[in-house]
């Protein structure tokens, strides 16, 4: 009887018990360090699954939290009839409007930052930057407030105090308690009380920066305006410029809950009809609502690839913790003699097996969930941890609790195999092997009849994980493979602009201008290796009572459109086409009629497509995307912006136009020279013009910045192929060094023993490669096509030839690697000793 056994009392009816209790006890002793191991893998593993999916469910929510602080509007309004003019009465009615609950005026100011000091490095970060002073008593405390990362907001009598975006802190390297030396662009000055002396006009003035925050509409940026990040300043600081110099201004609009908001929205254009002389006869209004959908489809597929990544480390986990726990339960045949002479069942031993796992997933499952709350700090990740209102450490109870309880049952699990095998009377022997029985016949050579016999089989010991290694290899295979097709199809519509609903090379984008279309029809009109020139303008339209962003084209040359999904592009008028979510949301089909509203009343439009729409927008207001916006056909918008003096080359048949598409037959950047003089010619016109190359929508652009998960995430699950295969060929060995030995005293030579575990190895590689290969392929095409009719885009799967011949010989090639070590153990094998230790 082995020493760590007592005997029991004589008489004591809970003998067999004691005995398991004793026994237990005894391992804990003897077997600490291998206990401690288990624990401290499950605890690594374990926390790691546990903090990723935690992580996953933050960065999911990270957004709405968000907005729950900030409070953003569901509306930003904005006349064009400019600074300066008489938009007091505007405003009232606008305050009056039913559905609104409160209105916060803003101003967009002319600061330049001064020329020949320190804050001349901010001149880059300065290009494009909006300065934006509320001109209230509350500056961005109620509607639209930012998210405080650091300082505080500047006080409400300041003129000298601004917070700067996170994006714009970035951009000038800038924190809390810096300065910006800025000049004030303007012509005269208010007589206003200020804390700080009005500056004289063209005079530089130091503005202190009081904290650093996150502004609603830069969390994700859905516009170019959003890119650069913004100042926010106080009404002070307006008041020492003439209103008539402002860049713009307008309101923030905050609804009553389940207001109407597209009614809303048509109630403001119509205010704007009603007082033309005061707001230029159109208002811009900007749907936040759907720019929030926007942001938080965008920030989908991080938090998907936090979930894929933590259910690849689960993968592994599985696998390496069941493996490694299944070694430990496999008692040594003279331990399981001793128990059973002792008077215990089969149960019994089961049980005592189980409670030890037990002890080990108790242990694991502790040790995970602290890791998890370390290691919490660490996400939301990417953007959602721009959003996220609450840094730092999290406990998320519900992840916690359930992860730690599967800990614990698939810990338990994994040693009740072992357990059972080890606890009958007797183990039953394997059949012949027919595969090996067929190599044979075919003439192999003895070292391949050996190996395939070794693959097909698990030993007369029943202890080689055959069956559940050739099952892990074949699913790290499949995976390896459905994930690569993602990625190659993912890779494909990032970098495809048509792909995504851009059907031009290049666009001449004026913004709130007009484009010289006349200059390109012109240059390029005639030119063969053009196919098409398409010119619009932008806008927002109201579908069926649903705010949507739009823009209309005019075929000039050919045509040129958004990829259409279905039907065909609006040609007339009288057409529209819709994005994929845009008619999901309305409940309409193509073909239907539908109720649009320009801002001019509202008339039907047949809806003849769905389409893929691109990034299309001016400045920070709203923006189409993948399946949201609208194209309509013919000029059905009007062109914004009061700019006098226009030269002819600037209209077409008395028509201005904000943007013009260019499509090219071949080699586009061979052209970008003749773009850029038409650039140059724009800046000598005093006007504005430049040229896009590529419009991706934000979903797009934030996929692209979690493209390597994809790759990231066959990689691990490759490794997991490569450790089972490891894990068997070793368990192999060391459970066949009888066999082995005895071979070798048949006259197998080193080589030849080398040789079989290589073709053991290469027989469990192709046998997964057979099954795992197409249903690999399969399974990510299926995926990729899941997932693009969620993002509304056209994008087919790619077949990855190039990664699945990799796959293919690679696998082969790694399996004969992998067997090397393993052949050099199985060579080394002697019968002498093997009897010695037996």
């Amino acid at each position: 009887m082995p020493p760590c056994f007592g005997p029991p009392e004589t008489g004591d009816t809970g003998a067999v018990g004691g005995v398991l209790v004793y026994r237990l006890r005894a391992e804990l002793r003897e077997r600490w360090a291998t206990l401690l191991g288990l624990v401290l893998l499950v605890t690594a593993l374990g926390g790691i699954v546990l903090a990723a999916t935690a992580g996953a469910r933050r960065t999911s929510s990270a957004y709405e939290r968000f907005l729950d602080v900030a409070n953003p509007p569901e509306l930003v309004v904005s006349p064009p009839g400019g600074p300066g003019s008489d938009t007091a009465g505007f405003y009232d009615a606008l305050d009056r409007l039913d559905g609104v609950r409160a209105t916060r005026l803003f101003a967009g100011l002319p600061v330049l930052p001064e020329a020949g000091t320190p804050s001349e490095r901010l001149t880059e970060a300065f290009d494009g930057i909006g300065v934006i002073a509320a001109l209230d008593s509350t500056p961005w405390t109620e509607i639209g407030r930012p998210r405080v990362i650091s300082g505080r907001l500047p006080r409400a009598d300041r003129a000298d105090e601004v917070m700067v975006s996170h994006r714009f802190a970035a951009l000038g390297d800038l924190d809390v308690g810096d300065h910006i030396d800025v000049v004030l662009s303007t012509e005269e000055q208010t007589g206003d009380e200020t804390s700080v002396a009005p500056a004289e006009a063209g005079q530089p003035m130091r503005l202190t920066i009081t904290g650093v925050g996150v502004v609603f509409d830069e969390v994700v940026p859905f516009s170019d305006l959003n890119e650069a990040g913004s100042i926010l300043a106080t009404a002070p600081l307006a008041a020492l410029v003439d209103r008539t110099q402002w860049n713009f201004e307008g309101a923030l609009v905050d609804t009553e809950p389940g207001a109407d908001v597209a009614a809303i929205t048509s109630a403001i254009e119509r205010l704007g009809v009603q007082d033309p002389g005061g707001t230029g006869g159109a208002i811009f209004v900007s749907d936040q609502a759907s720019s929030a959908r926007q942001v938080s489809d965008a920030m989908r597929p991080l938090a998907v690839a936090i979930g894929v990544a933590a259910a690849a480390v689960a993968f592994v986990a599985l696998f390496v913790v069941g493996q490694a726990v299944a070694r430990t339960s496999r008692e040594p045949s003279s331990e399981t003699d001793a128990l059973r002479a002792l008077g215990t069942s089969t149960n019994e031993r089961v049980v005592f097996t189980a409670a030890r796992a037990g002890l080990v997933g108790v242990g694991g499952a502790i040790g995970a969930v602290v890791v998890a709350v370390a290691l919490s700090g660490r996400f939301p990740i990417g953007v959602a941890r721009v959003a996220e209102p609450v840094p730092g450490v999290r406990v998320d109870a519900r992840v916690l609790v359930i992860g730690a309880a599967v800990i614990v049952v698939v810990t338990v699990a994994s040693s009740l195999p072992a357990a059972l095998r080890r606890s009958r009377a007797e183990l039953p022997q394997a059949r012949p092997s027919r595969l090996a029985a067929a190599a044979a016949a075919r003439g192999l050579s003895p070292a391949a009849v050996q190996g395939v016999r070794f693959a097909a089989r698990g030993g007369d010991t029943r202890t080689v994980p055959m069956r559940s290694t050739l099952l892990a290899v074949t699913i790290a295979i499949t995976a390896v493979l459905a994930t690569v097709t993602f990625a190659e199809s993912l890779g494909k519509l990032i970098d495809t602009p048509s792909r995504y609903g851009q059907g031009w090379d290049r666009l001449v984008d004026a913004q709130f201008g007009p484009a010289p279309v006349s200059r390109i029809v012109e240059r390029f009109g005639m030119d063969p290796a053009v196919r098409g020139i398409a010119a619009g303008n932008y806008g927002d339209v109201v579908v069926n009572g649903a705010p949507v962003p739009a823009f209309d084209l005019v075929s000039i040359k050919g045509q040129v459109s958004v990829v259409i999904d279905e039907g065909r592009p609006a040609q007339t008028a009288d057409e529209i086409v819709l994005g994929g979510e845009t008619i999901d949301r309305l409940d309409v089909r193509v073909g239907d009629l539908v109720e649009v509203d320009t801002g001019e009343g509202s008339r039907p439009m047949r809806l003849t497509g769905s389409g893929v729409f691109p990034r299309m927008g001016q400045g920070s207001f709203s923006t189409t995307g993948l399946g949201i916006g609208a194209q309509l056909g013919g000029a059905s918008l009007v062109s914004f912006g009061d700019f006098e003096n226009v030269p002819p080359d600037y209209e077409l048949d008395g028509k201005r136009y904000n943007f013009v598409a260019v499509d090219l037959a071949a080699a586009p950047s061979a052209r970008d020279r003749e773009f850029r003089e038409l650039e140059t010619a724009a800046v000598a016109d005093e006007a504005f013009a430049f040229t896009r190359t590529e419009q991706p929508p934000t979903k797009i652009r934030d996929l692209d910045r979690v493209r390597v998960v994809p790759g990231a995430t066959a990689a691990v699950l490759a490794l997991v192929g490569v450790a089972a295969l490891a894990h068997l060929l070793i368990t192999s060995v060391r459970e066949r060094r009888r066999e082995l030995a005895l071979l070798q005293t048949l006259g197998f030579s080193r080589r030849q023993l080398q040789a079989s575990v290589r073709w053991q190895a290469s027989v469990v590689a192709l046998a997964a490669l057979a099954i795992g290969a197409p249903l690999g392929i399969l399974l990510g095409r299926a995926v990729w096509t899941r997932f693009a009719d969620g993002l509304y885009t056209t994008a087919g799967a790619e077949t990855p030839w190039i990664w699945l011949s990799a796959v293919l010989i690679g696998s082969v090639i790694v399996a004969n690697l992998v067997a090397a070590p393993a052949g050099r153990a199985a060579a080394r094998t002697r019968l002498a000793v093997v009897l010695r230790d037996e």
